[in-house]
């Protein structure tokens, strides 16, 4: 039986990243799981938007760019803009969006909104307010590593639900919260995933020793995330140099994931120690690849080395 439009719940989904992380790729395996005979999904996401596009090819949804307003993004910290001069700076570029995504509820007739980021918590927040709908903030970080001060507060004050992904999320958002009923309103659920695309595949197990011209015998350890403090491939490089010290000498460390300017001192301190352990043929960056899969296939360990994440 087909279900009529209007019969349909209708969900707002709001993420400013125009690239795609760990938190993008956990909304786009929701968007993919979604059950579309209950559900209509608008997606509002930032321009360009070529990477989470690619993401979501083979979901129904409604795609809609618009300008969440950032500005430069080497002057700024997760899309928040923490120092009063930036924040004022900001303040106009965050009106218009607010506006803009009032306008998306009234088109839409949107039943709920969904936050993917502090941003879009914020944004979507005030709308949801001006237009009398529920928000949901998904909560993907602790924020004992990664507080935002009055940002978290305000956005805990704007949502009907905070949805965390882990119950060490929610408990760091308990602890910030003062007010029983703010408490109330922490749910957990943990992230979808897209079983399908790492099951539904040949075997890949030589695809990425053929890229890199490694040996079999070599023990590829990968550490896939963003090269940032909170993934902590520092702390790997800290390892391999224990494992050359004690004559494991056939182990090679790949770091699978984005760069960003804004954290280039991050990546210049990894390769400033890589050079102090001379561990430079140890190490191999592959940088931002979306064939997560293929690659994971090929490693003999996965290393998880993050600090502050909610399933590290």
């Amino acid at each position: 039986m087909q279900v009529s439009k209007a019969a349909l719940i209708k969900i707002l989904y709001l993420d400013h990243q125009p690239y795609v992380a760990g938190g993008q790729r956990s909304l786009a395996a929701l968007l993919h799981k979604l059950d579309k005979s209950k559900f209509m999904a608008v997606f509002v996401h930032d321009l360009p938007a070529s990477e989470y596009q690619r993401l979501l090819v083979d979901v129904d949804f409604h795609s809609v760019p618009i300008r969440y307003g950032v500005g430069d993004r080497a002057k700024y910290e997760g899309g928040i803009y923490r120092r009063p001069l930036q924040l004022l700076w900001s303040i106009p570029n965050t009106v218009a969006t607010i506006i803009s995504v009032v306008r998306l509820i009234k088109k839409y007739d949107v039943d709920i909104v969904h936050a993917n980021t502090f941003k879009t918590g914020i944004i979507g927040g005030i709308a949801a307010r001006l237009t009398k709908r529920p928000m949901i903030f998904r909560a993907r970080i602790g924020l004992e590593y990664s507080g935002h001060g009055w940002i978290d507060w305000a956005v805990m004050k704007l949502a009907t639900i905070v949805l965390c992904n882990s119950y060490y999320v929610a408990d760091t958002f308990n602890r910030v919260v003062r007010r029983d009923s703010q408490r109330e309103k922490l749910r957990v659920i943990y992230n979808p995933l897209v079983f399908e695309q790492f099951t539904q595949r040949r075997d890949t197990s030589d695809v990425l020793r053929r890229e890199f011209k490694l040996s079999h015998e070599d023990f590829l350890v990968g550490v896939i995330g963003s090269v940032v403090p909170i993934k902590g491939q520092v702390d790997a490089v800290e390892a391999l140099q224990l494992l050359k010290c004690s004559g494991v000498e056939n182990v090679r460390l790949l770091f699978i994931g984005r760069e960003f300017e804004a954290w280039s001192a991050y990546s210049e301190l990894i390769r400033t120690r890589i050079r102090k352990y001379g561990l430079e043929n140890d190490v191999i960056w592959m940088g931002f690849r979306e064939d997560i899969a293929t690659i994971a296939s090929g490693l003999n360990l996965s290393l998880l080395p993050s600090s502050g994440e909610p399933l590290a």
